[in-house]
């Protein structure tokens, strides 16, 4: 399943065990310094490491980023990380 977002691309798959695995693909094309492209890693990882306890298990999530996130604020890119993972039913309710 594929969803698109303003700042990224979003590819899920699921599977029938319990581990959950994250990628993120920020190419040269977002922005030539590796300095940019670690940023835009290191926010997308802080976020799923902060909600990673309400998503759930089986699922395989690949971020395709687009060069638009440059602009965006680390909370904005958290409020639509987290309101991409509620509308697509990743995240567990408790």
């Amino acid at each position: 399943m594929i969803y698109q977002s303003p700042i990224f691309g979003l590819v899920m798959v699921d599977k029938k065990d319990e581990e959950k695995k994250f990628l993120f693909v920020v190419s040269k094309r977002i922005s030539k310094k590796a300095v940019d492209r670690n940023r835009i890693r290191r926010v997308l990882s802080e976020v799923i490491r902060l909600n990673l306890d309400k998503i759930r298990p089986g699922v395989r999530l690949s971020f395709l980023v687009r060069r638009l996130i440059l602009e965006w604020k680390w909370k904005e890119i958290k409020k639509e990380v987290e309101e991409v993972l509620g509308k697509r039913g990743l995240v567990e309710e408790r």
